[in-house]
């Protein structure tokens, strides 16, 4: 409800357990929607222009790869 962009974890295992129960989450409530997270390591990857495949973006959510690709960050989903 505070309408933030995402969340950066420092605990890997934290990141994955609210990453895959975010759809869970927003069904709770209509004005909910799912929020990215990223496992800080992942944004450091980003900010240091490293390729891709090292972060592994692909075991976060299509909403998270999104994010960063509607921001210009990363290739978009799919390319």
């Amino acid at each position: 409800r505070a309408k933030v962009d995402a969340m950066v974890l420092s605990c890997p295992l934290c990141e994955y357990n609210l990453g895959t129960r975010g759809a869970e989450v927003a069904g709770l409530s209509e004005d909910l929607s799912p929020v990215p997270t990223y496992y800080f390591t992942q944004l450091l990857g980003v900010a240091l222009g490293l390729d891709q495949d090292l972060y592994r973006l692909d075991l976060n959510g299509d909403v998270a790869r999104s994010l960063l690709a509607e921001r210009n960050l990363i290739t978009a989903v799919g390319a």
